[in-house]
């Protein structure tokens, strides 16, 4: 049996979901999930509860012990650091700033990395590890490949999960500077995407009047093809362990503005593509400018972002996981 732990199961919140999501359906029958969201009330609403996950998690440590657990949130870890005999695997989705001294106690449980920047990660934090690397599955839809409409309208789009983490905040923040500092250009600010800050960017657009100006869409299956037409896609993470958005993005051919961090690969000279200082709103005000002032020339010269990665597709990366949770269930 497969036991994965994490924090929030939900397949809207982020890349750590999705894997989850296909590597449950993947095994389905012999496979449980638990997590801190547990419970759907009668209007579907997730509720949270740590101390119940932490119980079941404990429960089925004493009852089967010989189960293969993969772990996708550190706070699962701690069990696992003091005994050898338990078959487990984390799995590291992101590069975290800080709460990182788990890491270097970490001798007995092999580690997967969603890229060779978070194992690096690792290894640096703790060069006893034993890590692989399986980079996240970078899917492409040729039907949802960037299309222009001639409009006069200068769109950017934003799709990610609403939390800190991602920098939504500090792109809204921008956007209502970069829309008031050039009130002759008719813009707007398409989010796609669900969260905890929802609330508070919803506030912050209707104290600000931007109603019109800045949509908030909610969660897509199909995010792309909900933004199919934006001129500019924003990727303004404080951090991350991949970037899936960032990468699934320039496949789709679009203008992609990025916050400048290590997961997201730069090429010399490459048409298209810009990067602002993270958490910085004023540098990505000027930034989004640029991409503004850039557009025509892009459109003009047809450009595509340069492809970057040797990254695996999704049923590829799937293929991987098989094959090491195989050879460690052994």
């Amino acid at each position: 049996m497969l036991i994965h732990l994490i924090n929030h199961s939900s397949k809207e919140l982020g890349g750590a979901q999705k894997i989850l999501k296909l590597l449950y359906d993947d095994n389905a029958e012999e496979s449980k999930i638990i997590s801190f969201d547990y419970i759907l009330d009668k209007n579907g609403q997730r509720r949270s509860s740590t101390l119940y996950a932490f119980l079941l998690f404990a429960i089925e440590l004493i009852k089967n012990p010989n189960n293969t657990f993969i772990i996708h949130h550190r706070m699962f870890l701690l069990p696992f650091i003091l005994t050898r005999r338990i078959n487990a695997i984390f799995v590291c989705h992101s590069i975290f700033p800080n709460k990182n001294y788990i890491f270097s106690l970490l001798s007995n449980t092999k580690c997967i990395a969603v890229s060779p920047e978070v194992k690096n990660y690792l290894l640096d934090l703790n060069p006893k590890l034993n890590v692989v690397t399986i980079s996240n599955g970078v899917s492409s839809n040729p039907s949802e490949n960037f299309e222009h409409l001639d409009n006069d309208l200068f769109e950017v789009g934003y799709i990610g999960r609403l939390g800190v983490e991602k920098g939504i905040d500090v792109l809204l923040d921008a956007f209502i500077i970069f829309s008031k500092q050039n009130s002759h250009i008719k813009t707007k600010l398409h989010i796609v995407g669900s969260g905890e800050l929802e609330s508070l960017l919803l506030a912050k657009i209707q104290s600000e009047q931007m109603e019109g100006t800045i949509v908030l869409h909610g969660y897509s299956e199909t995010p792309f093809t909900t933004l199919k037409n934006i001129d500019l896609l924003v990727v303004p993470s404080q951090y991350e362990g991949f970037g899936l958005v960032f990468y699934e993005a320039l496949e789709r051919r679009h203008m992609v503005l990025a916050s400048n961090i290590p997961v997201f690969r730069k090429k010399d000279n490459d048409a298209g593509v810009y990067f602002f200082t993270p958490n910085d709103p004023i540098d990505l005000v000027e930034k989004i400018t640029t991409c503004y002032k850039n557009q025509k020339n892009w459109l003009d010269n047809n450009n595509t972002p340069t492809k970057r990665h040797d990254f695996f597709t999704v049923d590829e990366m799937l293929s991987r996981y098989k094959t090491v949770l195989k050879v460690h269930a052994k």
